[in-house]
């Protein structure tokens, strides 16, 4: 066996901050109740075409957590200690993202330019024997507003996406109830003819 490259022992002693990312959800009534009944939504549709209640159960479930229950996006509370340290910040710089055998990683050129701004900072603070704690500090705020943002992007995109979902189901269930109701009533319309032709 041949001993791993070095860059590749490098790449996996740091801690794999960018590879693991938390997602947040929405805390809202809305969601946690379209959590707990997401897997129940298409068990309902299908046993609907056997039990046509279900269609309605299915119904009444997204009219309650559409108008019934707080819907408006909530944050989860973030503890500061999820929140990104001056390491987290400085690790990019210092991490050997590639071996050779691995494939680039690709960024956009404003993410260049942004790890550029910083790498100047960082190199700026690193030669004065007094790093500029203003800067630092500012550097640190920025990536914890980053980091909110990106929080607050998962959480609407999560609230959104359970709104979806059950919009979706719903309105199968609705186009379904409504065919089956047509179907019933032809089936009735048509027997009540055959049998007054018949008489």
């Amino acid at each position: 066996m041949s001993a791993p490259d070095s860059f590749a022992v490098v790449e996996y002693a740091l801690p794999p901050f960018d590879e693991c990312p938390k997602t947040y959800i929405c805390q809202c009534e809305s969601c946690q109740v379209c959590q707990k009944t997401r897997g129940y939504v298409p068990y309902l549709f299908f046993a609907g075409f056997i039990f046509p209640m279900c269609w309605i159960l299915e119904l009444t479930i997204f009219a309650y957590t559409c108008f019934v229950v707080e819907h408006d996006i909530q944050l989860p509370p973030i503890m500061d200690d999820e929140l990104p340290t001056l390491f987290e910040v400085n690790m990019p710089r210092k991490c050997i993202y590639k071996t050779k055998n691995s494939q680039d990683r690709k960024s956009d050129g404003a993410e260049k330019l942004k790890m550029e701004n910083q790498e100047d900072l960082w190199a700026n603070s690193e030669s004065s024997p007094r790093p500029d704690t203003a800067r630092l500090n500012q550097i640190l705020a920025d990536a914890k507003l980053e980091y909110l943002d990106n929080v607050k992007s998962d959480v609407v995109s999560w609230h959104i996406k359970m709104y979806k979902f059950h919009r979706s189901w719903a309105l199968r269930t609705a186009i379904s109830l409504l065919c089956y109701i047509v179907l019933i009533c032809f089936t009735v319309l048509t027997l009540r003819s055959s049998r007054s032709v018949s008489m």
